[in-house]
């Protein structure tokens, strides 16, 4: 009899362990945060999981990390789906050019078309130098190569001030709004 009163409280405590999980809010100086179930500090990076994969940030350009009642955005879209991928919420580069149309600006259409999917290649060309060089130094970290750790540091940083003055540009395309498809690129590529 207490073998199988055991057989069915393990389930329920295994499930209740599931619940448990907490969340952390990863907040950068940027302004901007990720949600992640778990993290760890390696070196000087903040590193976590993010859509099946590892991703980091500098540990300079970590303001705060703490507990968040929110899901990771992977989990939060399988919740939001039922588990299934469903098109009409994937975003396509033809959602963005169509957002592009609707932005103030005194340029002719044509060539405001053209400048937004130049900005938006630019954003997603830097976006996956970023996740390079993230690898690189991630790669120069367990190897212990301080030369390169360095100068992929360096590269990181660099990107990082082009997304920044690419950011600007948008800006002021956009007269000081910054459009939605800024936050969706850059979703869609962490």
């Amino acid at each position: 009899m207490k073998k199988y009163l055991w057989l069915t409280f393990i389930p329920v405590i295994l499930f209740m362990a599931g619940l448990s999980q907490a969340s952390y809010r990863i907040e950068l100086e940027s302004g901007k945060s990720v949600i992640t179930r778990h993290y760890w500090e390696e070196d000087d990076w903040v590193m976590f999981y993010q859509y099946d994969g590892v991703v980091g940030y500098p540990a300079h350009l970590v303001r705060d990390i703490r507990e968040s009642d929110r899901l990771p955005p992977d989990e939060a879209m399988e919740k939001a789906v039922g588990g299934e991928q469903r098109e009409d919420l994937e975003t396509t580069d033809v959602d963005l050019i169509e957002e592009a149309d609707e932005a103030k600006t005194d340029m002719d259409p044509e060539e405001f078309e053209r400048k937004v999917e130049q900005y938006q290649e630019e954003l997603r060309d830097i976006y996956r130098r970023l996740v390079v060089k993230s690898q690189e130094y991630y790669s120069a970290m367990r190897e212990n190569r301080p030369n390169l750790k360095k100068e992929a540091r360096n590269s990181h940083q660099k990107l990082m001030d082009q997304k920044k003055q690419l950011k600007q540009k948008v800006i002021e395309a956009y007269k000081g709004e910054k459009p939605d498809w800024w936050d969706k690129i850059i979703s869609q590529e962490n």
